[in-house]
């Protein structure tokens, strides 16, 4: 029988120790075993702990392009490479979206139980199709399958405040997404305005332990949508 109460003390001390790869994977198994929808604490751990693995997967990713460009220009000797590095790193950030999205698929969207964990799952399958999108622009079943999963948490997220940090969030990739794959900084700025100034509105109303929270993604919306207008975004 499985010890959940170990495996997620486990994991907190995992992720006391930042060491995210260890956290996902007690987490993982906890996906994989429980017949329930995971609790707010096990959806923070979860979610958190892979944001830190594709993170760093995105920059390198990012990074060996910079330079793969660089020295394409110059047409470097060492071009063949550095184009092999690079494809290994996509091979990775590749294999990694892919497997979250096949835990969101098999284990998660079916046990969800509540507003929350729907928005969140939802959001996560954009999310994960969002990073597949910017580095494989050829497929484009990427884009279209993420463009599908943010419009449906977006209709989950109707019942939920406008100051829920998740969906907040949601606002924030959304928003992202619609600038960065589809190319559409009008909508883009549509979104993002509309959940600011939602937000901005009810933010007293806020929870002491959610406001730190809501107020940092309501900052990178606004952070955003100034740097669109100037052909600029920092990436989340």
């Amino acid at each position: 029988m499985v010890d959940f109460e170990k495996l997620l003390y486990q994991a907190k001390l995992s992720e006391a120790a930042n060491r995210p790869e260890k956290t996902f994977s007690l987490m993982e198994q906890i996906v994989k075993s429980k017949k329930e929808d995971l609790n707010a604490e096990e959806r923070q751990l979860f979610h958190s702990s892979y944001k830190h693995i594709i993170t760093s997967i995105r920059a390198s990713c990012n990074k060996i392009n910079e330079i793969y460009e660089h020295e394409k220009k110059k047409e470097s000797k060492s071009l063949k490479l550095i184009l092999k590095l690079k494809e290994n790193l996509e091979q990775e950030l590749k294999e990694t979206c892919l497997r979250m999205l096949d835990l969101i698929e098999k284990y998660l969207v079916n046990k969800a139980s509540s507003p929350d964990s729907r928005v969140l799952y939802y959001k996560l399958k954009g999310d994960y199709n969002r990073y597949l999108a910017m580095f494989f622009s050829d497929n484009n079943n990427y884009s279209s399958t993420a463009l599908v999963a943010y419009t449906k948490a977006t209709e989950e997220a109707e019942s939920l405040s406008c100051i829920n940090p998740i969906k907040i969030d949601l606002a924030l990739s959304f928003s992202v997404f619609y600038y960065d794959v589809l190319k559409n900084a009008e909508e883009a700025i549509n979104v993002a305005t509309e959940a600011l100034n939602e937000g901005i509105d009810k933010l007293e109303k806020i929870d002491d332990q959610d406001m730190k929270d809501a107020t940092a993604s309501l900052q990178m919306l606004k952070d955003n949508i100034d740097n669109w207008t100037k052909g600029k975004v920092d990436d989340i």
